[in-house]
């Protein structure tokens, strides 16, 4: 009997091994990647960013393309001031968006020039509207809200310590060129 049971579980285990394999993993992404098409191109305006300083203004660029064969979406977002008449970079990023197909679900790895590094969840949440958010320590969560009409994109950047109460930090809008 244990030889039997044995044997049906190796079996069950090649079943499931065969199936997982065989799934077109290239092709879900793909299909779900298409969902966020909206965002691609290159796109240009001002944000602005609370700091311990006080409100600070920059131009942005964000170029977003696909990359992978289509996979994943790569974010590139620049933005500069001027200070003392120079124009300097104050912000400098790159985000992966992508899909995971064992999970089910949208997510994002990001990195910024100052040397950190986040992964955020990510929710599409309708057409031309995402959000994603992520757990940043004692300061509690950070989240973007993003919307694009009519070749605008305007977003904000919002912080919560308790979860209920959120006070934003961060707004830029943008024109797709």
């Amino acid at each position: 009997m244990k030889e039997i049971r044995r044997f049906l579980l190796i079996l069950l285990g090649i079943v499931i091994s065969l199936v997982a394999f065989t799934q077109d993993f290239k092709a879900i992404t793909q299909k779900e990647m298409k969902k966020m098409s909206f965002m691609t191109g290159e796109w240009q305006g001002e944000g602005w960013v609370m700091t311990p300083e006080g409100m600070e203004t920059s131009r942005v660029k964000e170029t977003i393309s696909y990359d992978l064969d289509n996979t994943v979406l790569r974010l590139r977002g620049v933005g500069t001031a001027d200070k003392d008449g120079v124009e300097v970079k104050v912000h400098d990023a790159l985000g992966v968006l992508y899909f995971d197909p064992f999970r089910q679900q949208f997510g994002m790895s990001s990195w910024i020039s100052k040397g950190m590094h986040t992964d955020a969840n990510v929710e599409l949440l309708g057409e031309g509207r995402l959000k994603w958010w992520f757990e940043a320590g004692p300061a509690g969560t950070i989240r973007y809200t993003l919307k694009i009409e009519n070749n605008v994109w305007v977003e904000i950047g919002e912080m919560s310590q308790d979860g209920e109460t959120w006070r934003q930090f961060f707004e830029m809008k943008l024109e797709k060129k």
